[in-house]
């Protein structure tokens, strides 16, 4: 039997791909190659050879039906399906609306449709993201001493313009005492503070409602924030980890929102395979996973660890004082329910922005961050 991979060519999807082969399984990868990760639209030299290759969109219900047949007609036909083809992006998803929609949520409508018709999947795992959460879990002293835990506030646009950056309380909350966050589970309410969110949320739904209704065993693995080897180094949209180093290797300061002390949960790419596989694997794992290192690391503390894998002290971090409409305070995994099935984090961040590091110094990079900044200006989307 066949494992269909979309977005296989990606970052995360090439090393999803790199494991499968590796013990033997026959992989079909489904990618657009879309120019802003693959920017001289061609097949990535680091996609193994022994995947079959096949050109197209999720959102082509006619491509997928071809893909499905071709494979029954090989005799080795597809039977598991690892979904992670989606736009990504925060800030750009805020105006390419109807793009991130027609990509993320009807690309995913368009593919469980296709599969359903055709019959004889009996997994799927689809990408969710940590961006649904929205602000993560808090604790602090309640009335007689007792510790309370629960999500943080939203913080209002009259707190931020003040540049009173730090966590809020819930509103039913009445003392500091031992305010502190901790990590967010996956009982944690969905609080979807931009597009890009909304329509990981639709994904992680659809995922949901069509594999209980269809028979399908189902998971849906929320990453955290990603990094390493592979990364889209250029464009101004990925991950910090890798907009930073693009800052470096040009010679610049990290930029930084806000005060740098927001904080977020920093996962290598080579865990995040690991557990989408073994996800794979455990048809019996029914439900959502936190997939992140259940570690925070604030913003100025990666962007310092970077420059000193670079060997660029010299250059500083820049504190720009400005925020990014949208952006939460701080959010990091508990990754407990994974761990209960075996998986742990393995990389440690130093050794993961090593490997970025190298990544990044065997690859051309092109610094676009002025240029995005700008946009996110522009539109009001940076004040």
């Amino acid at each position: 039997m066949s494992i269909l991979v979309t977005g296989g060519a990606g970052f995360i999807g090439s090393h999803v791909v790199d494991l499968l082969l590796e013990r033997g399984e026959r992989v079909v990868v489904l990618d657009s190659l879309d120019k802003q990760v693959h920017p001289d639209g061609e097949w990535p030299q680091y996609l193994d050879a022994r995947a079959v290759r096949v050109y197209g969109k999720v959102e082509d219900g006619d491509a997928i039906a071809d893909i499905l047949r071709w494979a029954v007609g090989t005799g080795d036909p597809i039977d598991r399906v690892i979904h992670l083809a989606a736009k990504v992006g925060v800030g750009q998803s805020a105006y390419e609306i109807a793009a991130y929609t027609e990509a993320n949520a009807t690309g995913t409508a368009v593919l469980l449709e296709a599969l359903v018709e055709f019959g004889g999947i009996k997994r799927i795992v689809t990408a969710g993201s940590m961006s649904c959460y929205g602000e993560g879990r808090y604790r602090w002293t309640g009335p007689g001493g007792a510790t309370r835990t629960g999500k943080g506030r939203i913080r209002t646009e009259d707190e931020l313009a003040e540049k009173r950056w730090d966590a809020v309380l819930p509103a039913h909350a009445n003392s500091l005492d031992g305010f502190g966050p901790i990590g967010t589970d996956e009982s944690t309410p969905f609080v979807c503070t931009s597009v890009y969110a909304e329509t990981k949320r639709v994904q992680e739904e659809l995922t949901r409602l069509v594999g209980s209704q269809q028979g399908i065993s189902w998971a849906v693995t929320r990453f955290f924030n990603v990094y390493g080897p592979r990364q889209s180094v250029s464009n101004p949209y990925t991950g910090v980890a890798a907009i930073f180093s693009s800052q470096i290797r040009s010679g610049r300061a990290p930029t930084i929102y806000e005060d740098g002390e927001q904080s977020r949960d920093f996962i290598e790419v080579s865990d995040i395979a690991r557990a989408i596989v073994l996800l794979l694997d455990r048809e019996d794992a029914v439900g959502v996973y936190n997939v992140g290192t259940g570690r925070r690391t604030s913003i100025r503390r990666l962007a310092e660890g970077l420059l000193d894998v670079y060997g660029r002290r010299d250059l500083g971090v820049e504190i720009r004082g400005s925020y990014r409409v949208g952006d939460v305070r701080h959010c990091f995994a508990d990754v407990e329910k994974l761990s209960g099935l075996g998986w742990t984090a393995e990389v440690s961040l130093e050794d993961g922005l090593a490997r970025l590091a190298e990544w990044v110094e065997s690859t051309s990079v092109e610094d676009r961050t002025d240029r995005a900044h700008r946009e996110l200006v522009e539109r009001g989307l940076v004040r």
